[in-house]
This record gives structure tokens, sequence and C-alpha cells, in this order.
């Protein structure tokens, strides 16, 4: 596998460097090579943050923020903008957290690719009693790239591993919340 470049666009509190520390520590599961990084603002709750993950089979020399990103999660729709799109590819794969239609909204910024969307924050609601759309989404995000970053099975073994000490119900929960979002992501 050549390299992946991920790039996660949230607000802070929302859990956008722990979605790009988990899909990094779900592909190290997998013996890939990845690095995560996060670039904040001010740091605070609700400040705009991105988050970067790259995957390879191979060893990653740069250690750059990723300039053209092949897949973005965006965990908050409200971010969406001209710049969030500035050197984005039209084969690039956005995967967006929102119950609204968001297509018109990417073409009107130029893009026509590929977007694929799920209410994460609502099925977070419903399961978590919270909104925490983070690792629910990253479910959406491996339906959207046919498990091409990471399979499935990887996410739910980390997300067992790190949730093991606050309880069975806590991961039941989380896991159920990935399972929803990757069967109910849909290309819009």
């Amino acid at each position: 596998m050549d390299l992946i470049e991920v790039r996660i666009n949230g607000r802070g509190g929302l859990g956008s460097k722990t979605a790009g520390q988990l899909i990094a520590e779900s592909a190290l599961i997998e013996k890939r090579w990845v690095q995560a990084f996060s670039e904040y603002g001010p740091e605070r709750e609700g400040a705009p943050i991105q988050t970067y993950v790259k995957i390879s089979d191979k060893p990653i020399l740069s250690y750059s923020p990723i300039k053209h990103a092949e897949i973005v999660m965006v965990i908050d729709d409200s971010l969406i903008d001209e710049k969030m799109l500035e050197n984005i590819s039209s084969t690039c794969i956005f995967v967006i957290n929102t119950d609204k239609n968001i297509r018109p909204l990417l073409e009107k910024y130029g893009f026509n690719g590929h977007i694929y969307c799920v209410d994460a924050t609502k099925i977070a609601l419903e399961i978590l009693g919270k909104n925490l759309p983070n690792v629910a989404l990253i479910g959406a995000l491996i339906k959207a790239t046919n498990e091409k970053i990471i399979k499935l099975e990887s996410l739910k073994k980390r997300v067992h591993y790190i949730l093991e000490e606050k309880g069975e119900k806590i991961i039941k929960q989380n896991i159920e919340a990935i399972n929803r979002c990757y069967n109910e992501v849909k290309r819009c």
C-alpha cells in the first residue's frame, strides 16, 4: 500500500484528536506504519482543529501536515468552507457527520467528488447519551473506503482495549455506534 493521508476536521471537545489516534492505533494492529498528530488554534472547546493521519506499509519519512488529503473526515459540518476544500482533488473521499443534504454546499466550493454522509451525532446521542460522534464516525469512514485504511475488526479490537477499564457497557455502546455508522452511511 502506498501512503494514505487522512485529514480530520472537527472542533475541540468533539474528539478529532482521539479519532486520529484510534485510526492510527488500529492500523498498527494491522502491522502498518503510522503517524497521527493534530494542529490547533487556541486550545479551547469548540475551536476548529485538524488532525492528520498517515498510514503506509513502508516507513513514513515526511513529518509535515497533510496538504493534499485523499480522505477527509468532517466531524462538524459547520466547518465546511472554501478553505477546507483548498488542494482537494476530485478523487478525494469526504465522510461527513451531517443530517443535511451537504452536496450543494461542497459543489458551491467546487468539489464534485465522493461524498458520504451519516448523522453520527444522532447515533452517538441515542446510544451513548453524549454528543461524541468521533468514534462512531470512524465506522462510516471504514465503510466509505471499503476498509482500505483499516479493517472494522481492527477498530473494534482497539476500542475494546482502550475502553476496557470503563466497563463492558461502554465498550458495547461504542461498538454499537460504530456498527450503526458503518451500516447507515450513504453516498450523498
